[in-house]
């Protein structure tokens, strides 16, 4: 990609945290720790900064190790690696920072079109992936009537109704995240995955695919974004659904107005490090309508930051389940009424297993594997995201390139949406991402069924 002043300023930022984090530590941490940790930095950032396409899920995965496996560890330190009320040892450490090694290694291997040559040409394209986003963007414009753009309205409007009613008409559960199940959803099970997986983010894409329209109404514009503010508002939805659903957005409209397609590392370090931990303040509303009290905590060895920890648990205490966790995860919409034996998130899991002090924890896509078939199941689960991965990235990118006139906006939106989204199922647990997945997915469809006999583009490249 070509390099901006955004992308130079996140590789700064990340260079100052990694500094700072060595600079600052109580006793030396290694030689073994070291050298395998700065390896894993390196190798991401050399990664991160040279690939070729801005936004893609690829991106997306190095960021999250960055982050999360290569620099918050440094942090984890000086605590001496205390996670949820145990401690790490340094062999564990070392076993989960070499598996890491092997991750990339396994990422880099088979993100490469080495099997089938059907879409080898697309490697070669990528010169222009980012100038091609930005056309199409530009572009689309989906040719509706004013009576189309009111039905929209209308659907929106129904929809929000059914989403408010589900929350008592209360504005403070809208605006705040709560317990449903001690503030009284209006539902059950299967409700409540209904209108907070799929009809909360059909209300905001609804707004974003009006974005593209010609000739739109600017009441109904503004009525529409002020259904999908409310719908998910940032600090009232999980911060992963706020930023997959926002992120979308931010893209999409600098792509189209602005031309512009800002560094992704530049974005989610400033995200990550600034944003992510101030809307934990927001995490919960307390009895009588106050704000628990939450210390705001730009540490990476905060809680935020727990994915290696859970990691290196999960590789060398954690029991391996034989496949449950995947296929309950698949099964997600199966109420434990009527399947007893289902089981819960696997962070919930280990906190349970080792008697951790919060159960509400992550589990890193990568350990999910692990606690599924043990290194086996880590394996293919690397393999897995990595063929995957780059297969989705190149089909989009070539789609935008050479079939640009039968190109849906959908499309579009629905891959910014799964590119956010794998940040937090990289996370975890794999059962509650997968179901907002499944909802996001289901939702675009709806969408695209509503919207596909209006859209067209204008523009040859």
């Amino acid at each position: 990609m070509k390099y901006t002043k955004f992308s130079y300023l996140g590789l700064i930022g990340i260079i100052f945290i990694l500094i700072n984090g060595y600079f600052n530590l109580n006793s030396y941490p290694g030689i073994f720790f070291t050298v395998t940790n700065i390896s894993i930095i390196c190798i991401l950032l050399f990664k991160i900064f040279f690939i070729k396409k801005n936004i893609s899920i690829k991106s997306i995965i190095y960021i999250f190790l960055l982050f999360f496996f290569g620099l918050s560890p440094i942090y984890q330190l000086n605590n001496n690696f205390y996670i949820w009320g145990t401690y790490l040892t340094k062999e564990e450490v070392i076993i989960s920072n070499l598996t890491i090694l092997l991750i990339l290694l396994l990422l880099e291997i088979f993100s490469r079109p080495i099997f089938k040559k059907k879409y080898s040409d697309l490697q070669r394209i990528s010169n222009n992936d980012n100038l091609n986003l930005i056309k199409i963007a530009n572009s689309i414009e989906i040719d509706m009537s004013f009576r189309k753009q009111f039905l929209l309205l209308i659907i929106s409007f129904s929809l929000f109704i059914l989403f408010f009613y589900s929350y008592s008409f209360n504005y403070f559960n809208l605006i705040y995240r709560i317990n449903d199940s001690e503030d009284g959803f209006n539902g059950g099970v299967i409700f409540y995955l209904f209108i907070s997986y799929i009809i909360r983010p059909l209300i905001f894409n609804i707004f974003i695919i009006f974005i593209f329209c010609k000739n739109k109404s600017n009441l109904i514009f503004t009525l529409l974004f002020i259904l999908a503010i409310i719908s998910v508002f940032p600090t009232g939805v999980p911060r992963f659904f706020s930023a997959t659903m926002y992120l979308t957005l931010f893209y999409l409209f600098f792509l189209k107005y602005y031309k512009k397609n800002i560094s992704l590392l530049f974005i989610l370090s400033f995200g990550l490090i600034f944003i992510f931990p101030f809307f934990d303040f927001f995490r919960w509303a307390a009895v009588g309508n106050e704000l628990s009290n939450y210390i705001f905590n730009l540490d990476l060895a905060s809680g935020n930051f727990d994915a290696f920890g859970m990691f290196t648990l999960a590789l060398n205490r954690g029991t391996i389940v034989l496949g449950k966790n995947i296929i309950s995860a698949f099964l997600f919409y199966i109420p434990r009424s009527l399947w007893p034996g289902k089981e819960i998130g696997s962070g919930a899991k280990i906190s349970g297993e080792l008697d951790l002090e919060l159960d509400n924890i992550s589990m890193p896509y990568f350990a999910e594997g692990y606690l599924a078939f043990g290194i086996f199941g880590l394996i293919f689960l690397t393999i897995f995201i990595a063929i995957y991965s780059s297969k989705i990235d190149n089909k989009i990118y070539y789609l935008i390139k050479y079939y640009y006139n039968s190109f849906n906006p959908i499309f579009l939106i629905f891959y910014f949406n799964l590119v956010f989204l794998i940040f937090f199922i990289m996370r975890g647990d794999l059962m509650s991402s997968f179901a907002y997945l499944c909802g996001i997915s289901f939702s675009n469809y709806i969408l695209y069924k509503l919207t596909r006999s209006s859209y067209k583009t204008r523009y040859d490249i």
